[in-house]
Protein backbone atom coordinates (compact mmCIF):
# COMPACT_ATOMS: atom_id res chain seq x y z
CA UNK A 1 0.00 0.00 0.00
CA UNK A 2 1.25 3.59 -1.27
CA UNK A 3 0.26 6.01 1.28
CA UNK A 4 1.19 9.92 0.09
CA UNK A 5 1.38 12.72 2.43
CA UNK A 6 0.56 16.12 1.14
CA UNK A 7 1.86 19.27 2.85
CA UNK A 8 -0.42 22.51 3.50
CA UNK A 9 1.35 25.85 2.65
CA UNK A 10 -0.15 29.49 1.94
CA UNK A 11 -0.80 30.91 -1.26
CA UNK A 12 -0.19 34.77 -2.44
CA UNK A 13 -3.49 35.51 -1.11
CA UNK A 14 -3.05 34.02 2.16
CA UNK A 15 -5.50 30.60 1.53
CA UNK A 16 -4.53 27.45 2.23
CA UNK A 17 -3.57 25.15 -0.77
CA UNK A 18 -2.13 22.01 -1.01
CA UNK A 19 1.55 21.60 -2.27
CA UNK A 20 2.11 19.96 -5.01
CA UNK A 21 5.07 17.42 -3.68
CA UNK A 22 4.27 14.56 -1.23
CA UNK A 23 6.39 14.97 2.03
CA UNK A 24 8.68 11.67 0.94
CA UNK A 25 9.22 13.58 -2.45
CA UNK A 26 10.24 16.61 -0.77
CA UNK A 27 12.58 14.98 1.68
CA UNK A 28 14.38 11.72 -0.82
CA UNK A 29 16.63 14.51 -2.33
CA UNK A 30 18.46 14.94 0.80
CA UNK A 31 18.40 11.67 2.16
CA UNK A 32 21.80 10.28 2.78
CA UNK A 33 22.24 6.58 3.15
CA UNK A 34 25.83 5.82 4.09
CA UNK A 35 24.63 6.89 8.24
CA UNK A 36 26.95 4.16 9.59
CA UNK A 37 29.99 6.29 8.76
CA UNK A 38 28.61 9.33 10.21
CA UNK A 39 29.32 10.17 14.05
CA UNK A 40 26.17 10.03 16.43
CA UNK A 41 26.36 13.12 18.70
CA UNK A 42 24.10 13.11 21.87
CA UNK A 43 23.80 16.43 22.02
CA UNK A 44 23.18 19.16 19.31
CA UNK A 45 26.64 20.31 18.48
CA UNK A 46 30.00 19.05 17.37
CA UNK A 47 30.86 15.69 18.64
CA UNK A 48 34.69 16.42 17.50
CA UNK A 49 36.67 16.86 20.97
CA UNK A 50 39.27 19.00 19.55
CA UNK A 51 36.75 21.45 18.21
CA UNK A 52 35.60 24.39 20.04
CA UNK A 53 32.33 24.82 18.31
CA UNK A 54 29.94 23.50 21.23
CA UNK A 55 26.87 25.82 20.41
CA UNK A 56 23.46 24.29 19.95
CA UNK A 57 22.57 27.43 17.26
CA UNK A 58 21.91 27.07 13.71
CA UNK A 59 25.06 29.31 13.52
CA UNK A 60 27.29 26.63 14.22
CA UNK A 61 26.51 23.91 11.97
CA UNK A 62 24.81 23.47 7.94
CA UNK A 63 22.28 21.08 7.71
CA UNK A 64 23.06 18.70 5.13
CA UNK A 65 20.97 16.53 4.84
CA UNK A 66 18.84 13.58 6.78
CA UNK A 67 18.97 9.23 7.92
CA UNK A 68 16.69 7.18 8.26
CA UNK A 69 18.79 4.18 10.83
CA UNK A 70 17.45 1.70 12.87
CA UNK A 71 17.60 3.72 15.72
CA UNK A 72 14.95 6.63 14.42
CA UNK A 73 15.39 9.25 11.85
CA UNK A 74 18.27 11.78 11.88
CA UNK A 75 18.95 15.00 11.11
CA UNK A 76 22.82 14.97 9.43
CA UNK A 77 24.95 18.28 9.97
CA UNK A 78 28.10 19.27 9.57
CA UNK A 79 30.45 21.67 11.66
CA UNK A 80 31.05 25.50 10.63
CA UNK A 81 34.40 25.43 12.18
CA UNK A 82 35.99 22.06 11.37
CA UNK A 83 33.44 20.62 8.61
CA UNK A 84 33.18 17.20 10.82
CA UNK A 85 29.89 15.74 9.55
CA UNK A 86 27.18 14.13 12.69
CA UNK A 87 24.12 13.13 13.20
CA UNK A 88 21.62 14.02 15.86
CA UNK A 89 17.41 12.86 16.21
CA UNK A 90 16.20 16.89 16.54
CA UNK A 91 13.20 16.02 17.76
CA UNK A 92 12.22 14.81 21.59
CA UNK A 93 9.35 12.87 20.80
CA UNK A 94 8.46 10.55 17.68
CA UNK A 95 12.06 9.32 16.31
CA UNK A 96 9.95 6.90 14.45
CA UNK A 97 7.34 9.01 13.33
CA UNK A 98 8.78 10.06 9.67
CA UNK A 99 5.57 12.75 9.14
CA UNK A 100 6.92 14.66 12.60
CA UNK A 101 10.33 14.11 11.43
CA UNK A 102 10.19 15.87 8.33
CA UNK A 103 7.65 18.58 9.27
CA UNK A 104 10.44 19.61 11.61
CA UNK A 105 13.59 18.75 9.93
CA UNK A 106 12.06 21.21 7.08
CA UNK A 107 10.93 24.14 9.08
CA UNK A 108 14.66 23.49 10.00
CA UNK A 109 15.87 23.28 6.57
CA UNK A 110 13.85 26.67 6.08
CA UNK A 111 15.07 28.37 8.79
CA UNK A 112 18.54 28.51 8.29
CA UNK A 113 18.13 29.20 4.48
CA UNK A 114 15.98 32.20 6.12
CA UNK A 115 18.54 32.76 9.03
CA UNK A 116 16.62 32.36 11.99
CA UNK A 117 17.26 30.27 15.04
CA UNK A 118 14.76 28.01 16.77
Amino acid sequence: MNITLKRLKLNKNGEIVMADKSLMEEMLPMKISNWESIEYSEGLNCPNEECDNKSCSFHARNIIGWCDTPYGYMMVCECKKCFTKYRFHGTIDGKFDFENFADNFLMRVEMEKKNYSL
